[in-house]
């Protein structure tokens, strides 16, 4: 492999970091962050504001 990466190492410093890594390579949580990302396109959101009420006043 001539001038090609094949390996990288990282320094995970906290939880929060291996957290981070471990959900960026994970399929099931690029597939969920994907259809999010596609319905907001549609404009199936909800507003920050809204989201937050429901939130507050779910039991």
């Amino acid at each position: 492999m001539q001038g090609k990466v094949v390996a990288m190492l990282l320094a995970i410093k906290n939880e929060e970091d291996l957290e981070m890594l471990t959900l960026i390579h994970s399929a099931g949580f690029r597939k969920i962050t994907d259809d999010s990302d596609r319905e907001i396109q549609e404009g199936k959101g909800i507003r920050h504001e809204d989201f937050w009420k429901e939130i507050e006043t779910s039991p």
